[in-house]
């Protein structure tokens, strides 16, 4: 079965943190950059967090028949590839759908990600550290994107408003 080592659970960690922590930026965008009402500025987080239960609800099942690394790495592509053919849709109606595809693609991530590190510490540390400190660290790891994420995006976007005038 293939395996995430610790290293490259910790970058998934941080970048999907990351993104969870900036999607109230489509409301931000979709106010100031398409005139949007602030019902229709919503929508886009909305969409997202609809598609985060969606995709947690089936999630676990998803993980027996396929297994945790398969689901990390379609949840992944899922969310990468949505979020493109958003941008390429454009307007309101691709921010919707790039925030849908990104909250199924990643709402599994997170946690695919406590339980394969809760099972590493128990399968290959057994002894030398417990599932639940595994699971600890890769949570402390997460906690950094999620306390850079947001001023990050605001810092980048700013900047582009300043070069594009």
């Amino acid at each position: 079965m293939a395996s995430l080592t610790q290293y490259s659970k910790a970058r998934v960690a941080i970048t999907t943190a990351f993104v969870l922590n900036g999607t109230a930026a489509g409301a931000i965008l979709a106010r100031d950059t398409f005139d949007a009402t602030p019902f229709i500025s919503t929508l886009p987080y909305i969409v997202f967090s609809a598609a985060m239960v969606i995709g947690r609800l089936f999630g676990d099942r998803l993980a027996h028949k396929f297994s945790p690394v398969k689901l990390i790495i379609g949840g992944g592509l899922i969310a990468g590839v949505g979020l493109s053919l958003g941008l390429l849709i454009g307007g309101v109606n691709g921010m919707i759908f790039g925030w849908f595809a990104s909250g199924l693609g990643l709402s599994t991530v997170i946690p695919m990600l406590f339980s394969q590190a809760g099972e590493i510490a128990k399968t290959r540390f057994d002894g030398q550290f417990a599932p639940s400190e595994g699971v600890a660290m890769v949570s402390g790891i997460a906690y950094f994107g999620f306390l850079a994420g947001s001023p990050s995006l605001f810092w980048a976007i700013k900047k582009a408003r300043l070069k594009n005038g």
